[in-house]
């Protein structure tokens, strides 16, 4: 029996190989990008014995490789991938692919591609290799590649801008909060900003507020949330920052529509902005907070008994916690957003801002005028954040985005005339100085802070009643 099917496996070994004495390995040399590695080429069988092997490189352009007539079962290959495309200068980024393309299944594999050393993904790549066999000569085409921006895979969608239909970029983690209490939350907190600081907002009617209104709603619409409406403000202070609200609503410095080095740049950063809202990145923070008071909640709880549990009782109870106990000083909760989460907000936001038509490495290039503000001593609201990434490793991933992950294009959008015009009307306006930028950002703060303390405090008011009940003596 062991025989028969040793025989069997043998026989269907040979079915679908592919009769070969001459290979033919197609090159395209591309600009800012080198195709480069080692191809193995086995014969059919039990143990796919090597025929041949190459190295093979763009730069090279086309080679042949000839050998006795065999059954071919599979070509294994590692490549790298080296792109400058997308990129204002000559830095370059390496993507390597690994794989092999089978015979037997007429298909190509990738068993990884090693994006950079934290990230290596499944998927597949038509545009990687194509073949023909032309009675036993097989050409091996790599000459439309360009990077793998033409890639599928579950893994790798949600690198890539190319996604057809919205994802759900908000799951992981907890979030005792629906979408619509997102709204609400970041309404209210915005209105109440609006209200204590209206001298400061530029009107509706403002063609700068105008510009970016349509704008972000551009960026809304293509991005994983289409339906959910953006609100922009527009800030007179002379702070490099921007920040959205947990349900679409967005403030904009004045500083950074002045200090961006294109339109391209702005968008990116708007599109980080957004991504921070269709990621549910405010509540799902506030969330964890809860989840971590809560505990401490519990321990205090289980030493004291009240008569009854009050406004003022919840008060003495969470305030000490929220200000310096269990979350080391980590108060404010819509902003103050981790590493991980901002990283993910540069990658979606590139995404965002591509799809609007803008050039992808944008948000590389606004991270870089921060990482010269910072230089020079930075900014309040900057300072205030500090588990943001270093900007180096931020501008090194968008620009592993861009040159590797994105369409190369040349239509790409760096500035439009509509910005400029709205510059130059903002320019009409009277500038805050140092000081009334300083008390405008720290207001914006202290708002959001008073605002989160309060969601807290909601929250917890009946999470720590029923502690109580369930403790009094039955």
């Amino acid at each position: 029996m062991n025989k028969l099917f040793i025989l069997v496996f043998l026989l269907s070994s040979q079915v679908f190989a592919a009769k070969v004495d001459q290979v033919h390995i197609k090159m395209n040399s591309y600009p800012q990008m080198l195709l480069q590695g080692s191809l193995e080429i086995k014969k059919a069988g039990l143990f796919g014995a090597k025929v041949a092997s190459a190295l093979i490189s763009s730069d090279q352009r086309n080679q042949s490789l000839s050998f006795k007539s065999v059954d071919l079962s599979k070509i294994d290959f590692d490549l790298a991938l080296t792109s400058a495309a997308n990129l204002k200068d000559k830095s370059s980024h390496t993507v390597r692919l690994k794989g092999e393309f089978n015979f037997k299944e007429n298909q190509l594999k990738l068993d990884k591609i090693k994006i950079h050393n934290d990230l290596t993904v499944k998927a597949h790549c038509p545009n990687l290799l194509s073949h023909q066999l032309n009675g036993t000569t097989l050409t091996l085409d790599f000459s439309n590649f360009t990077n793998l921006s033409s890639c599928v895979g579950k893994d790798l969608e949600i690198h890539l801008a190319s996604f057809t239909s919205p994802r759900n970029v908000s799951s992981g983690g907890i979030n005792y909060f629906s979408l619509n209490d997102d709204v609400e939350m970041g309404r209210e907190a915005a209105m109440q900003f609006i209200r204590d600081n209206r001298s400061q907002i530029l009107p509706e009617h403002h063609p700068m507020t105008v510009y970016l209104q349509e704008q972000m709603q551009r960026i809304a619409e293509d991005s994983d949330m289409p339906f959910l409406k953006p609100k922009v403000w527009v800030i007179n202070a002379d702070v490099l920052n921007a920040f959205a609200l947990p349900g679409g609503f967005i403030f904009v410095f004045r500083g950074l529509l002045e200090k961006s080095p294109n339109e391209a740049a702005l968008m990116g950063i708007l599109g980080h902005e957004w991504a921070h809202v269709t990621a549910r990145h405010g509540t799902r923070g506030m969330s964890r907070s809860i989840t971590t008071i809560t505990a401490a909640v519990a321990t205090m709880i289980a030493l004291q008994v009240w008569s009854e549990v009050t406004d003022d009782s919840v008060k003495k109870m969470i305030l000490p916690l929220i200000g310096y106990g269990a979350l080391a000083g980590a108060q404010l909760y819509v902003l103050h957003r981790g590493r991980e989460q901002e990283l993910e907000a540069d990658r979606l936001g590139s995404q965002y801002a591509l799809r609007a038509g803008f050039h992808p490495r944008g948000i590389g290039d606004i991270f870089e005028v921060f990482k010269a503000e910072t230089g020079r001593g930075g900014n309040f609201l900057e300072s205030i954040l500090s588990t943001h990434p270093e900007h180096d490793t931020r501008i090194a991933l968008n620009h592993i985005q861009s040159s590797l992950l994105y369409p190369i294009r040349s239509d790409y959008v760096m500035q439009t005339r509509d910005f400029q015009l709205a510059l130059d009307d903002l320019r009409y306006l009277p500038r805050s100085n140092k000081n009334q930028s300083m008390m405008i950002a720290q207001s914006f703060v202290q708002t959001l802070r008073d605002h989160d303390t309060n969601v807290i405090l909601k929250r917890m008011k009946p999470i720590i009643e029923s502690s109580m009940e369930r403790k009094k003596p039955k």
